[in-house]
């Protein structure tokens, strides 16, 4: 699952890459960052304080970060 995990992130930053650097500077804002990170907090305490490789803390991070992306425009391709 860590590969998944990997190539989500992956595949989200490649989404962004053709973005000008200032495009880009518009869309990582302090609220932004605060919001995806207590998501990702939230995922670790509704699975025991876990999002670990191979356990479904990472599976539902990875949903997450796939859905993130999905509603930037980005596509991902999970792999197992």
């Amino acid at each position: 699952m860590r590969a998944a995990a990997l190539t989500v992130v992956l595949a989200a930053a490649a989404a962004l890459a053709p973005a000008a650097p200032a495009a880009a500077q518009q869309l990582v804002t302090s609220p932004a960052v605060r919001a995806h990170l207590q998501a990702l907090d939230a995922i670790a305490r509704a699975n025991g304080g876990n999002r670990a490789a191979g356990t479904p803390g990472e599976a539902a991070t990875v949903d997450y970060v796939a859905r993130a992306s999905a509603r930037r425009g980005g596509r991902c391709r999970r792999r197992p």
